[in-house]
């Protein structure tokens, strides 16, 4: 058993108030995500791609939060355990959960910005 150095340990603390940030920003996402979907009007509710896209966010928030909870808890572990064996586990969970939150908020941002050019095309026609 190697020990953790102070080194590791502010790594392994920033890494969980990281995860934790992108959490709290995610949420807040899919809050703000899901009351403007619900509170369209049924016609555009109805609307196939927005609704396979809006689901495929939704899914996606869901899985994020499940794997944001497993990288915290995992460097949470390594952290309390003083032991640098779980380092490389926690480094992995960290790095997922960045790319998964990267891919997740610019696939949101993408088909939001196709559908304000989509609706202000609309209004000039």
């Amino acid at each position: 058993m190697e020990p953790l150095t102070p080194h590791d340990d502010i790594v392994l603390s920033a890494m969980i108030a990281t995860v934790a940030t992108l959490w709290a920003i995610g949420f807040a996402a899919y809050v703000f995500i899901a009351g403007y979907y619900f509170t369209k009007p049924k016609e555009q509710q109805r609307d196939r791609t927005r609704a396979l896209q809006n689901l495929a966010v939704y899914v996606g928030y869901l899985i994020m939060g499940i794997i944001a909870f497993v990288s915290i808890a995992e460097s949470f572990d390594v952290l309390v355990s003083g032991d640098r064996a779980g380092l490389p586990s926690a480094q992995f969970y960290f790095l997922v959960t960045l790319g998964g939150y990267a891919l997740l908020f610019s696939f949101e941002t993408i088909t939001s910005i196709i559908a304000a050019a989509c609706n202000f095309r609309n209004r000039l026609a």
